[in-house]
Parts: structure tokens; C-alpha cells; sequence
């Protein structure tokens, strides 16, 4: 990070709102937390390299974390060319304690934000990939859909009333079409960009290893670097397995013995020769 960054901006994410203080010179707003509050944070912000000897990012941004309230802010910032950073909370109170500060209240902590990004100095976010927030959500709506339709197959087999099975089988049949429509989406996602059309095809010359899991990694580990696993494949193998073993322990804890059955198997199929063999 440049030394010649002079303006640092706190940001408290509110559900609704973002309170904003500019240091040095305590500079205090608020605007909504939508597409036009944004846009009006973006037009108080000193301009993109207006704080650096050499053009390039901008003043420090910080934002503290807040359960993925902040993600859209700091996309949209990080987009922009700004340095931003996202503070964990707990750094920040550790740090208002030691500076004094106790009071509680949006204007107040937007301030303190800034203070420890002033202070503190915190590491900045690399630079997003552009894509990857879609990558992300859309991966977790086809997840979503699948448990709605799975559900909604399961309240199939409870009612005898003709009325009802229609009814759910058209709720079925459009939650099937919103999942393919998902699913194309997602791969002409891909499709668009070198980068994962690359490691997909890594991925994907594993044995028994499709577009699903495809997708959970770019979308899961999107730093995840398969130079490695060129090489070495079987590091990638032991990766899904391990990623296999979570879903054990969650289908364990959920108490779905069909699910534990299915992970079991799977993880044994993308165990390496010469380890179930030992």
C-alpha cells in the first residue's frame, strides 16, 4: 500500500444505511444502503487516485465486516479501483478501547472505522474477480432450489387429495425450470472467461468429477490456484475428499442416512488407488 494515501474512509454497514466519516477531516454522512445511496457514497469519495503521487488505486476504504452486509458495498468500491479494506469487528473494538472510545453509536463507529484504518494500516482486498459475486450467488440460488425441490418432492407423498399432488407438481415443474435456467446462466458464466473455462477443464479430467463440483470449487475457492493440481492431481482428489467429508459430518449431524450413504460412497470413489488399496 502507498505511503502517500492522506484521506481514510470509515464505513458502518447497516442493514439499510452506510454511516460514512472521512479523516483528517471528520467528515460525517449517511445514505442508503441501495443502488442510489451508493452512488452518492461514491460521488463524496475523493476520486480514484486523488490521494496517491502516482495514479493508481485510491484513498484507504475501510469497512467493517457484518455478516455479508458489507459485500455489496465493497465490491462495488473495489470495482472502482479504490484500495478497501474489511476490518474484522473485534480488531476494531480492541482498538476503540485502547484509543478510549466507549460510546456506542453509528456516527461514532464510523469514525473509529476510519481511526484504525488510519492507524492500523489493514491489508487491502486483492482485486475481485468481476464475475466471481455472480459466480457466488448464483451457485448458492441453485443450491437453494434444490432444497425447495426436494421438499416439495417429499410433501408429494403425503396427500391422497388429487388437488393438492397438482399442486405441488406445478410448483415442481417450475422450480425444475428456475434450475435449469440457473444452471445455464452458471455455464455460460464460465464459458465467458479463460481463467475458469481453464480450471475447469483441470477439474474436470478427474475421473468421476462433473460440472456440479466444477462449479462448487470456482465458486467456493475462487483464489484456489490448479497449477498445482496440474502437476499433481491427486492433491485436487484429496481436496474433494475433504470437501466430502464436511457433507458426512453435516448429513451426520442432520440425521439423513441416505446422505450419509451417498457421501460415504463418493468419498471412497475419489480416494486414490493406493490409498484404499493400503
Amino acid at each position: 500500500m502507498n505511503d502517500s494515501i492522506t484521506s481514510f474512509v470509515g464505513i458502518d454497514v447497516a442493514k439499510d444505511s452506510l454511516d460514512i466519516c472521512i479523516l483528517p477531516e471528520k467528515t460525517h454522512y449517511q445514505v442508503s444502503y441501495n443502488e442510489k445511496g451508493i452512488k452518492l457514497l461514491v460521488s463524496k469519495l475523493p476520486d480514484v487516485g486523488a490521494c496517491l503521487i502516482i495514479d493508481v488505486g485510491a484513498c484507504l476504504i475501510i469497512v467493517e465486516a457484518t455478516g455479508r452486509y458489507e459485500q455489496r458495498v465493497v465490491v462495488e468500491l473495489a470495482a472502482i479501483g479504490h484500495f478497501v479494506s474489511v476490518a474484522n469487528p473485534r480488531h476494531v473494538h480492541h482498538f476503540g478501547k485502547a484509543m478510549g472510545s466507549l460510546a456506542k453509536t453509528d456516527r461514532i463507529d464510523a469514525e473509529l472505522i476510519a481511526l484504525y484504518g488510519q492507524h492500523v494500516r489493514p491489508r487491502t482486498l486483492a482485486k475481485h474477480h468481476e464475475k466471481q459475486t455472480e459466480l457466488q450467488q448464483l451457485e448458492t440460488r441453485r443450491r437453494q432450489l434444490i432444497d425447495l425441490r426436494t421438499a416439495e418432492n417429499n410433501r408429494q407423498e403425503l396427500p391422497t387429495s388429487k388437488l393438492v399432488q397438482k399442486s405441488i407438481q406445478k410448483i415442481i415443474d417450475m422450480l425444475q425450470k428456475q434450475f435449469k435456467s440457473i444452471e445455464k446462466e452458471i455455464a455460460k458464466l464460465l464459458a465467458s472467461d479463460d481463467i475458469w473455462k481453464d480450471k475447469a477443464e483441470i477439474i474436470e479430467s478427474i475421473p468421476g468429477v462433473g460440472m456440479v463440483t466444477v462449479i462448487s470449487l470456482l465458486s467456493s475457492l475462487p483464489k484456489l490456484g490448479f497449477s498445482i493440481a496440474r502437476k499433481y492431481p491427486h492433491w485436487l482428489v484429496w481436496l474433494l475428499s475433504i470437501m466430502t467429508v464436511v457433507a458426512i459430518v453435516e448429513s451426520v449431524l442432520s440425521g439423513e442416512e441416505e446422505l450419509q450413504f451417498v457421501a460415504i460412497c463418493t468419498w471412497l470413489l475419489w480416494l486414490p488407488d493406493d490409498v484404499i488399496l493400503s
